[in-house]
């Protein structure tokens, strides 16, 4: 997520937002898949060596994330160009905070990297502002200034 709240052009490898995978050559050249295909498990590598089975499938919860911070890199002219400042850099708590400015509009971005599920306070963020998480398991409703979070997740607040 936190490349997504820089102001440069976001790379998406081909078939990334649909939760395609590959290795080496020519795996990673492999026709793209859609929600309505039924494809075989993949069981060898590029080699053709045998592998375990890998389910290859559409991930319609990836694409739907995918699908979500693009919307808001073309609502929120905030992400796109802006300044950017520092709240919180990663520390013992696992938590990094910027704020994203731009011609009046703020948006503040959390990114928590711990393992497993937290409180983090806000402080003065505004918990009812909540616009977008990147993981909602674990999550909390927010309390006036804190809100319990998942792991690895990320909160954009306007």
């Amino acid at each position: 997520m936190h490349s997504w709240s820089l102001t440069y052009i976001i790379p998406i490898y081909y078939g990334t937002e649909a939760g395609m995978w590959g290795a080496d050559d020519p795996d990673d050249r492999m026709p793209r898949f859609w929600p309505d295909q039924m494809l075989d498990a993949q069981v060898a590598d590029p080699l053709m060596r045998p592998r375990e089975p890998d389910t290859m499938a559409f991930d319609s919860t990836l694409s739907g994330y995918y699908q979500g911070v693009i919307r808001g890199r073309k609502t929120y002219q905030s992400l796109r160009r802006s300044r950017m400042e520092l709240l919180q850099n990663i520390g013992a708590h696992g938590v990094f905070a910027f704020r994203r400015i731009y011609e009046g509009d703020t948006l503040t971005i959390v990114l928590y990297r711990g393992s497993n599920a937290s409180a983090l306070r806000l402080r003065g963020i505004g918990p009812d502002r909540l616009i977008f998480a990147t993981r909602d398991d674990g999550m909390s409703a927010p309390s006036s200034d804190s809100m319990r979070v998942a792991s690895l997740s990320g909160l954009v607040f306007r």
